[in-house]
């Protein structure tokens, strides 16, 4: 899981020079970065193997606010079995944004999103078995918080009271995902525990996180009526 990035470049992973790993089976989500790729971003001869991830709601103040591949040397990025969705960009490729001379491929995966710029920009490899459409993940509740936040150094977690009648069992919300203020904040992080009137959320956000604001809740699994049920390839599956 790879959440809350905050960086110039590959908010969740950055691949440079002659890197070439397999990232299989990740969530790389609500992470943010000043310029490309907020979810990922691959340089010069970088050819990393993505496959069966979650590529969603990262942000980039310049290109490519999922990925973005910069490749031009001998190997390019390749992604297979993947879901990138709900991604932003303030400059092009919401999505996917290609910068190099080598095209990413691109097969059997969801890839959509909105904003002015077309989702893929710059070309890409490939092509067989993308589809568009909404991945429908379950979740996605919101409430306020009642109190500021506190934050534990020594145990590196962020403790926030709220409210609004929730009916969240203690436990419930454990693994989940939570942007912590939906009006200024992109970011996600992980929940740690939670009771029914409070949230313990990993690293600290209590700059960001005050009484008042709203926030919302992220699970990234897919929903019962997602069309990314049975689609991809079985080749995939399992990677070692």
């Amino acid at each position: 899981v790879m959440v809350g990035g905050l960086a110039e470049h590959g908010g969740g992973v950055f691949v440079d020079t002659t890197g070439t790993p397999t990232i299989h089976d990740c969530l790389i989500a609500g992470n943010r970065v000043e310029l490309n790729g907020g979810g990922l971003y691959s340089f010069l001869d970088a050819g990393p193997d993505v496959i069966n991830c979650t590529i969603a709601m990262n942000s980039a103040g310049g290109d490519g606010g999922g990925i973005c591949v910069n490749s031009n040397g001998t190997d390019s990025a390749f992604f297979r079995n993947c879901v990138i969705q709900d991604n932003a960009a303030a400059g092009s490729g919401t999505q996917v944004m290609n910068l190099g001379s080598l095209y990413p491929g691109l097969y059997d995966s969801l890839i959509a999103g909105g904003g002015s710029s077309p989702d893929v920009v710059g070309g890409y490899s490939g092509g067989s078995g993308i589809f568009d459409g909404d991945a429908a993940f379950v979740g996605g509740d919101t409430a306020t918080w009642t109190a500021a936040a506190s934050f534990d150094a020594s145990k590196g977690v962020t403790s926030i009271n709220f409210g609004n009648g929730s009916t969240w069992k203690a436990g419930e919300l454990a693994g989940r995902f939570i942007n912590v203020d939906t009006a200024s904040e992109t970011r996600l992080f992980r929940i740690q525990a939670n009771t029914t009137s409070n949230i313990t959320v990993e690293g600290s956000v209590a700059g960001m996180a005050s009484s008042g604001e709203t926030f919302r809740i992220h699970d990234f699994h897919l929903s019962g009526t997602s069309p990314c049920i049975d689609r991809g390839t079985d080749t995939y599956a399992n990677v070692s």
